[in-house]
């Protein structure tokens, strides 16, 4: 089973980009994809609004799990 099959990645407009380099936001949402947090807490990070809201939750998540 494909990590698109799977759900992990699903790419940028339906575009699946390989070759180009991954960002902390779309790394995130794989890893969040794949652990259960609970009590997920708000960032303290100095770059927080910077980051796309598509993508916040799954870095407040892995944060949260002390991978970020």
């Amino acid at each position: 089973m494909s990590a698109v099959e799977m759900g992990l990645v699903n790419g940028d407009g339906g575009m699946f980009r390989p070759n180009d380099t991954i960002t902390r936001e779309e790394i995130c949402k794989i890893i969040a994809s794949t652990i259960s947090v609970e009590n997920v807490k708000e960032l303290d990070f100095d770059d927080k609004s910077s980051i796309s809201s598509w993508a916040l939750e799954s870095v407040q998540k892995v944060y949260n799990a002390g991978i970020v």
